[in-house]
């Protein structure tokens, strides 16, 4: 495998992260306003039953402002808020799969380099059993 390959592959891993959403109980407007920060995804659901997936533009006194991915913003009055799920990074998730992925990366490095032995020693000759 191309060492560039790797590299990148293991760049892109570093940027990623696992998130989770977390429903913040009893939805009231200073719980929301406590736990909710501008930028946060969240996914809410309103008295009506829509559901709306939006990343935070605003935590005002009456209502939450977002945009959803298409772009529309929306303003929603915490009184039609039903339920309110946070997205929160999980720093066990994203160190459990970047350790995977360490350990796997080092076990191929030991395979590749254990080849070039291998590789060297039919070269020079040397046919000696390794036990």
């Amino acid at each position: 495998m191309n060492p560039r390959v790797i590299v990148v592959a293991w760049t892109l891993l570093c940027f990623t992260g696992c998130t989770s959403m977390q429903a913040i109980k009893d939805p009231s407007p200073d719980r929301i306003r406590g736990q909710v920060e501008v930028g946060d995804d969240v996914r809410v659901v309103a008295t009506n039953g829509k559901t709306y997936d939006l990343e935070v533009t605003g935590v005002d006194e009456d209502s939450l402002s977002g945009k959803a991915e298409s772009g529309k913003r929306y303003r929603i009055p915490y009184s039609v808020i039903a339920s309110i799920e946070v997205s929160q990074a999980s720093a066990g998730k994203t160190g459990g799969a970047l350790a995977a992925v360490a350990l796997i990366l080092y076990a191929a490095a030991i395979y590749y380099v254990l080849m070039l032995f291998d590789v060297f020693d039919s070269v020079s000759g040397n046919s000696s059993a390794r036990s």
